[in-house]
């Protein structure tokens, strides 16, 4: 056994796999037996894993009832490193400091007739070097951190012999190492706690604000009696009721935890498919374009208001739940009810047919329509989709007059299965099974204000279709790009607002509330359409692009910049944790005048190991260099795995204190001004920057998998000097 401070790391052979790198699992077909339709309730053995019959023409183990795989656990390796890493960084400062649990590192406590590893323990002492008070994981932020204890193996004893003891040590230690290296941030000072009720008036001001529903669920606890469960979202009116609470939007095992881990993005979270089928209506104009004056609900009254609503009167019977609406300024209470049980069929990876029954809920009533709904928008079921039959016109057929014969999907039919059909939404509808001819455009910062847009087809008798949407070019393909008139393009609407002070200039300074992917902001600022067949009347082609897939025709737009820490902490802190920040960019300027072309400046930014490849993650995809590194901060934990040795033999890298800036280099925010330069030279390419403790090296992207490096040096500067000389 080797000393917990040498290099090289205790080994141990994988628990899960024997050693063998490979394993062996009875295949699931195995769960329901030999037959095509099974019941998801009631699997035909009690067990599913020792025994059952293979189900013949399973497309997983091929009749067989067992499967053969590389073990996740060790990669294949048959071996595991006896090593866990922890690690805090101060966010504010960049401090780090990390231990290394090996065999013999720690002192084992004995608590409940077990001995273990205090790992709450060795999170506080970290926590404590690096002056951190609060500490949080910055992929799930809401959530308390609770390690407990690394349990031993029953046979640790403190009496054993050393070897012996750190042998037992080494397995338990290797069974929990699926993540070797963990990183949690923190900051110096807690975040201030809001008061519950004066923070759920300002959700029911934004809400009321912003034209919708805030949405306050309970559900009655499956695994604890009298207890509830509670959820606060943004939903549309007449959205309908999901099977379990709504995916994406926090929750709260109370009342105040719930309110208190909302805000305006998180509780938007989620909408765009919660809603998807909701009628579509304008707004009535007049609505006011800063927050009223918020109130503050009786919260005591209100949960005990609902939590009488989860509860059937006159038999007493439990019901699903209970929602509370906020709207037209004041509570709407309604319980939940089952308004039909339907049976769902969903095809298994074994190519089995599972059948489940599913109790479909609905309110017992509901409000009556907010005083800001206008008239319909007016819409055209989607030619696309069939959805008696489950069915959307498929992959092949976009750009195409005929279905392509060899298509893997389709087999040249033109139309499959919705989760077959090669995308993940309807291209024509966005799966509303709606084509809207109109929209409702709103943008806001989330706090202080918000503009609303009532986006219809002019009347033929004011404009003149040839002179209002003039063509301004074409596709490379061919396809005719029109520009619609400035009452229908977000930039004639917006050059009076600012966020922070900041005029909103550019669609870089948007993104979509409701965090829906599919979102052409540039289209919309500019007002550009695409028209797919001859003869389309640009009008209705651009506001069916801009209702494309969104929630009762509603675009919800948010302007706010991100709360990221500038270019020298994030730099700083990946030097302090031993890594490298990948930054990337594009210049797409010289777009310019080209409506069929990505127009303005991109950026990305994560952190990798120093000498980890370039992949398909160094990409330019966020709207602003600080989106970027906001993204970087966010998934900096899962980003440094790459920096863990793949030889379960060689030791992690344990960094510690608070790293320097970089050598002969002028400060990190100065090195915000040379990176555009670089983005600049290449304008129109992907320029990847590596900055490195030790080195700089720029590389050009020259296709998905490919990267070619042009300049090596030791710092950005000298890289940025020796790009002026190449070309």
């Amino acid at each position: 056994m080797t000393e917990p401070d040498n290099p090289d790391v205790a080994v141990v052979d994988c628990a899960t796999c024997d050693g063998g790198g490979v394993t062996s699992h009875r295949c699931t077909c195995t769960w329901y037996g030999d037959q095509l339709i099974v019941d998801a309730d009631q699997p035909t053995t009690a067990d599913p894993n020792p025994g059952g019959t293979a189900y013949r023409d399973c497309q997983v183990c091929l009749g067989t009832g067992t499967t053969c795989a590389t073990c996740d656990r060790c990669a294949g390796l048959g071996r595991r490193r006896a090593q866990l890493v922890y690690t805090v960084a101060n966010a504010d400062t960049a401090a780090v400091a990390s231990v290394s649990i090996v065999p013999g590192a720690l002192d084992p406590v004995h608590r409940d007739g077990r001995w273990s590893l205090d790992l709450d323990a060795v999170l506080a002492d970290l926590a404590g070097q690096t002056g951190v008070e609060h500490l949080y994981d910055p992929e799930m932020p809401d959530r308390d951190i609770v390690l407990g204890g690394l349990l031993l193996p029953r046979d640790w004893r403190p009496d054993l012999p050393e070897a012996r003891r750190y042998a037992l040590e080494a397995e338990a230690i290797a069974g929990c190492a699926a993540y070797p290296w963990r990183i949690w941030l923190g900051h110096a000072a807690s975040p201030q706690r809001p008061d519950p009720a004066r923070h759920l008036g300002r959700l029911c001001a934004l809400a009321e604000l912003l034209c919708l529903d805030l949405v306050v669920e309970a559900r009655p606890d499956p695994y604890g009696d009298d207890r509830h469960r509670w959820q606060l979202r943004l939903e549309l009116p007449d959205t309908a009721v999901g099977d379990d609470f709504a995916g994406g939007v926090g929750s709260g095992d109370t009342l105040d935890a719930a309110i208190v881990a909302a805000d305006i993005t998180t509780i938007a979270t989620g909408l765009a498919d919660r809603s998807r089928a909701a009628p579509a209506h304008y707004l009535r104009p007049g609505r006011p374009s800063t927050p009223a004056e918020p109130s503050t609900p009786d919260l005591d009254q209100l949960e005990r208001r609902m939590i009488a609503d989860c509860v059937a009167l006159g038999t007493g019977e439990p019901t699903p739940g209970a929602h509370a609406i906020w709207r037209d300024g004041r509570w709407w209470h309604t319980s939940l009810r089952v308004v039909a049980v339907v049976e769902e069929l969903t095809e298994r990876a074994t190519g089995q047919i599972r059948r489940r029954t599913v109790d479909k809920l609905a309110r017992a009533w509901q409000p009556p329509p907010p005083s800001w709904q206008g008239p319909p928008i007016p819409s055209e079921p989607c030619s696309y989709c069939v959805p008696e039959q489950g069915l959307r016109r498929c992959v092949c057929t976009i750009g195409a007059s005929t279905a392509d014969p060899d298509c893997r999907h389709c087999g040249g039919a033109g139309r499959a299965g919705r989760y077959a059909a090669g995308l993940s939404r309807c291209f024509s509808c966005g799966d509303t099974l709606q084509i809207r001819y109109g929209a409702v455009v709103t943008v806001t910062d989330g706090r202080h204000w918000a503009r609303h847009l009532n986006w219809a087809v002019p009347d033929s008798a004011v404009f003149d279709e040839a002179a209002a949407a003039p063509g301004i070019g074409s596709q490379p393909g061919g396809k005719p790009i029109h520009q619609v008139p400035p009452p229908l393009r977000l930039a004639t609407h917006l050059d009076d607002l600012a966020v922070r002070g900041q005029p909103i200039t550019g669609p870089d300074q948007l993104a979509p509330l409701d965090d829906y992917e599919s979102l052409l902001t540039q289209e919309l600022w500019y007002g550009h359409v695409t028209l797919d067949h001859p003869g389309q009347e640009p009008f209705a082609a651009y506001l069916a692009n801009v209702a494309n897939g969104r929630p009762g025709g509603r675009v919800l737009l948010h302007a706010a910049t991100p709360d990221a820490p500038p270019l020298a902490r994030v730099l700083a802190l990946a030097y302090g944790l031993g890594l490298a920040l990948i930054v990337t960019v594009a210049d797409h300027r010289h777009h310019a005048g080209t409506p069929y072309q990505t127009q303005g400046v991109s950026w990305g930014a994560y952190v990798a190991a120093p000498g980890a490849s370039l992949g398909l993650r160094a990409y330019p995809h966020q709207s602003s260099l600080g989106h970027a590194l906001a993204h970087a901060m966010e998934y900096v934990c899962g980003s440094a795995r790459s920096a863990v040795p793949a030889d379960p033999s060689t030791a992690i890298a344990v960094p510690q204190n608070v790293p320097s800036p970089p050598p002969d280099g002028p400060e990190p925010d100065g090195l915000v001004p040379l990176l555009s330069l670089l983005a600049a030279h290449y304008a129109g390419e992907t320029v990847i920057v590596v900055l490195a403790a030790s080195h700089c090296d720029v590389y050009l992207r020259d296709g998905p998998e490919i990267t070619r490096r042009v300049v090596a040096a030791a710092d950005l500067p000298r890289a940025v000097e020796r790009v002026r000389h190449i070309r």
